[in-house]
Formats: structure tokens, C-alpha cells, sequence
């Protein structure tokens, strides 16, 4: 038995979503990816919880289901959907006033 971690794509994959992991698959295979991850749930039932390669630059530590990363950027596409649909209505004065909105009613 090979020493050598398995770095290709691991998890659960429903066959419906097989275009997934061969996209995920031949990222990073190519070196697109370093390493990485993906998980799709659809009505609260995970149908793809991929991940594979490294955490690491230096490829060694291999990307395992509970490794950590960094999310940037992730709220702004989310804050625009909302922004655009409240835009219709005479709610929206500023994109400040919606989130604040927002923030008031999670209270």
C-alpha cells in the first residue's frame, strides 16, 4: 500500500450531480485547484460533499472534509440579489437602510 495520501476528489456525490465531480475532479487534476471543496443541499438533503487535493500550497498537507479555509467576498452577490429585489418597492432608500432592515428583523 502506497505511503502517498489520496489528493483526488473523495466524498459523496449523488449520480444526478456526476458533472460536478468530474468538473471538481478535473480541476484539480489540472492544478487549477490546490485543494478544495464543494457541497450542494437541496431541501436540506446534501446531494454533493465533495473535497480533494491539498491544504497547502506546499502540497502537504492533504485537503481532508473538516479543513479550514478563509471566505471572502461571499455576502456581496447575496446582498445584491437583495438589494435588486426590494428595489421595486418604495422600502429601499439605500442599501444601508435594507440591511439594517434585515438586521432589525433577525432580532
Amino acid at each position: 500500500m502506497s505511503s502517498t495520501p489520496n489528493t483526488g476528489a473523495q466524498g459523496a456525490c449523488e449520480p444526478r450531480f456526476a458533472a460536478v465531480r468530474r468538473v471538481f475532479e478535473e480541476h484539480l487534476a489540472s492544478g487549477r485547484e490546490v485543494g478544495a471543496a464543494v457541497a450542494v443541499v437541496i431541501d436540506g438533503d446534501p446531494v454533493v460533499d465533495l473535497w480533494g487535493g491539498w491544504a497547502d500550497q506546499a502540497a502537504s498537507v492533504p485537503w481532508d472534509r473538516d479543513t479550514m479555509v478563509n471566505v471572502y467576498s461571499t455576502t456581496k452577490g447575496v446582498t445584491a440579489i437583495c438589494a435588486r429585489s426590494e428595489e421595486h418597492t418604495s422600502e429601499l432608500q439605500s442599501p444601508c437602510n435594507l440591511v439594517c432592515r434585515l438586521l432589525l428583523e433577525k432580532k
